[in-house]
């Protein structure tokens, strides 16, 4: 069906390989241009997704913390350390956006991950940076303390 048990009666004739050819294997399938530029904007932004996606799982155990009032232990110090760390590396990469859209949409996502940890002072000030009307709206409708006044 394959043919990965017929016998091969002769062997492919050899291309010769052009220029551009070797130009295409440089290519990134993904993003249709050369492996050697800097990432893009949208490269930036899928980064920073993934940062505060995977912060936010250490931004919940941190909130929890935060409620509860009692001394921290051991665990608690690591994921207040490690939200730290992994909001300061995707704040960074913010920083190095260009497009006003792409940088809305990060700190859209920055204020998320504030607003998850408890942090709302810094949650307000991220918040302010959204440039685009509907992602203001999407994250007041996530976060309604953004929308009140100073707590």
């Amino acid at each position: 069906m394959f043919g990965w048990f017929r016998k091969k009666t002769s062997p492919p004739t050899p291309r010769r390989e052009t220029d551009s050819a070797r130009e295409a294997e440089k290519i990134s399938p993904i993003t249709a241009r050369p492996e050697t530029e800097p990432p893009g904007e949208a490269e930036t932004i899928s980064r920073i997704n993934g940062l505060c996606r995977t912060a936010r799982i250490s931004a919940e155990a941190v909130a929890r913390y935060r409620a509860s009032g009692l001394p921290p232990n051991q665990f608690d110090r690591h994921e207040h350390d490690r939200y730290k760390k992994l909001r300061a590396e995707a704040a960074g990469l913010a920083d190095t956006l260009t497009d006003h859209f792409c940088r809305s949409v990060a700190a859209e996502m920055l204020t998320g991950l504030c607003m998850t940890a408890g942090d709302v002072k810094a949650g307000r000030a991220l918040f302010e940076l959204i440039e685009i009307d509907p992602l203001k709206a999407k994250a007041l409708k996530e976060f309604p303390a953004l929308g009140q006044g100073e707590n």
